[in-house]
């Protein structure tokens, strides 16, 4: 906390009016942290520990990917006068925005578990951050620690039909693959290979080769492998 003194001369006793200014921010830079105090003007300032008790006592936050959404779980060892959290998520780790509001258990000394699953989680961005701001009753708030959540993109589907296929084999395709497709016989044998540059949609025949199994594969993709039957 920082006290200001207004209207007041200054000296090794500090006698006067002082104005006390509580964290507006807090967070982590590295493996430090580092808080925001708004001050309107300057004058001579204290930096001092103060004796106003955390209206919440965080004692763990964490998130991970489930599937394709974010689960967030915090746990509270008390709570005073603790009216909730503001979820807020980043892509920067800078620049916050509220995505959700979870409601806290107002005064209580038990610990308390709270979990949050962001499943509107933009698809552009590999890391997410996350914090939460904690408000008391009387519109107090105080921010947590940032944490970082690595984000893996589910892959886009692919499909190959008519399946069993006679002649010709449509190949339906994410707009972003470039590469190969690539058949392969029971074998594991290469039987044909044709070039994708990042067509939709891709047609070949397949009225050469023998009927039976074979598996399909884009190359240089990180897609499944199909089976096809030809006829």
């Amino acid at each position: 906390m920082v006290s200001r003194f207004a209207g007041a001369n200054c000296s090794a006793n500090a006698a006067g009016n002082a104005l006390l200014h509580l964290p507006a921010r807090v967070g982590t830079v590295g493996s430090g942290y580092y808080i925001e105090i708004m001050i309107d003007h300057f004058s001579a300032f204290f930096l001092h520990g103060g004796v106003r008790a955390l209206p919440v006592q965080l004692t763990s936050f964490s998130g991970e990917q489930v599937q394709q959404a974010i689960r967030l779980d915090w746990t509270t060892g008390s709570e005073s006068a603790n009216k909730g959290f503001a979820i807020e998520r980043s892509v920067d780790g800078r620049s916050f925005d509220q995505i959700a509001w979870k409601n806290g258990q107002g005064t209580t000394a038990e610990q308390v578990e709270y979990t949050y699953l962001d499943a509107d989680v933009p698809s552009h961005k590999r890391t997410y951050f996350y914090r939460l701001r904690q408000e008391d009753y009387n519109g107090d708030f105080t921010h947590s620690p940032i944490i970082s959540v690595d984000f893996q993109i589910a892959t886009k589907e692919w499909q190959v039909y008519p399946n069993p296929v006679s002649d010709q084999l449509n190949i339906q395709l994410p707009k972003s693959v470039y590469g190969g497709f690539i058949l392969y016989n029971q074998l594991g044998q290469e039987v044909g290979r044709w070039t994708i540059n990042g067509e939709p949609t891709l047609h070949i025949s397949v009225k050469h080769l023998p009927a039976g199994g074979y598996w399909a594969r884009c190359a240089g993709e990180d897609l499944p492998v199909l089976q096809l039957q030809i006829k």
